[in-house]
């Protein structure tokens, strides 16, 4: 988290491939998120971009973590990428509670946790405010909001797809 803050994190940049990264991510996961139906939407022919798997693929994972013990047992949590003008749109949405009175900011505040009724394992309240500093560091942004469709939480994680990321 210091070297977050510090900005000394330097990204090892590469050509990825985002539903592969989306898979390792997800089969990580998946004990943490055995009680959850788990579904992993990729459009075709998304462009490889220039960014680290390792901290992409931690960043999703601590969402996934998150969502997992923030979500009922037997809810649905869904991975999706796609493309929409010059952007990688990368959400992650669950069908819990949302964010309820709370701005959906703060969920990626330092050590910040919600009462979730007892479904919630032990953590630091870290997960979500390192996964927006590895974002931020590959050139994303991440925000956090309640989802328009129904009850739950929507991370949408954005990358440019300009030159510097897409050669």
């Amino acid at each position: 988290m210091t070297r977050l803050e510090a900005g000394a994190l330097q990204p090892r940049k590469e050509r990825v491939d985002i539903g592969e990264v989306i898979a390792s991510a997800l089969c990580r996961a998946a004990r943490l998120l055995s009680d959850h139906e788990t579904e992993m939407v990729i459009e075709p022919d998304l462009p490889m971009l220039l960014l680290d798997d390792v901290l992409l693929e931690q960043a999703l994972f601590n969402i996934l973590d998150n969502a997992g013990k923030y979500t009922p047992v037997g809810t649905k949590i869904v991975v999706t990428a796609s493309v929409a003008a010059d952007t990688l749109l990368i959400r992650v949405t669950d069908e819990g509670d949302g964010f309820a009175a709370h701005d959906p900011e703060t969920a990626f505040s330092k050590f910040k946790r919600f009462k979730s009724a007892d479904r919630s394992r032990p953590g630091t309240g870290l997960g979500l405010a390192i996964s927006r500093g590895f974002i931020e560091a590959l050139g994303g942004k991440i925000v956090s909001r309640n989802r328009q469709d129904c009850s739950g939480a929507e991370l949408v994680m954005t990358f440019p797809l300009d030159e510097k990321n897409t050669k």
